[in-house]
């Protein structure tokens, strides 16, 4: 298994298998109740549930990022200037943000690019952090950056730098 996630609403979880099939399946009893093999020729790499539990945000190993409907109905592929390399989702379901080297993006449910803004280049993304009412971005490079920014439009409210930024564990 790569990974696991149970729905909003705890009815159904869906697991990242080996071999990359996303798989849905019942809560309690387990069920199948759809899977999904990525658009095309794509990997799935990894997989969240958008808060309204009726979608499923999917990134491939090629990074492309994509809408799918939790029933298995493929929604649309985000487009983007560059491979998406992390995202993040709102706790209300309503944004969702996609970091590439290029840009960081923010998207409603819908998939429709909401704003995007550039980052300095600061090397490596290491870590992508959504405050929980989705206004602040916290996006951290390698052990000793980085940046919070308002995720709506992308203005930038405070750097770090030279500090270890490791928790240590």
């Amino acid at each position: 298994m790569e990974g696991s996630a149970l729905a909003p609403d705890g009815k159904s979880v869906a697991i990242l298998a080996s071999d990359h099939t996303l798989r849905i399946r019942s809560v309690p009893g387990g069920a199948l109740l759809t899977e999904i093999r990525g658009k095309g020729t794509d990997v799935i790499r990894s997989f969240a549930y958008v808060a309204d539990g009726a979608h499923l945000f999917v990134l491939t190993d090629n990074g492309t990022a994509q809408l799918w409907t939790s029933g298995g109905t493929f929604v649309a592929a985000l487009p983007e200037a560059a491979p998406v390399e992390r995202f993040a989702i709102s706790t209300d379901g309503n944004r969702i943000i996609t970091v590439s080297v290029k840009e960081v993006a923010v998207w409603d449910a819908a998939g429709k690019k909401l704003a995007a803004f550039t980052t300095p280049a600061a090397g490596e993304l290491t870590g992508l952090l959504l405050s929980r009412n989705g206004k602040r971005l916290l996006l951290r490079y390698g052990q000793t950056k980085a940046f919070v920014y308002d995720a709506g439009l992308g203005l930038p409210m405070l750097q770090l730098k030279g500090l270890d930024l490791d928790p240590g564990y």
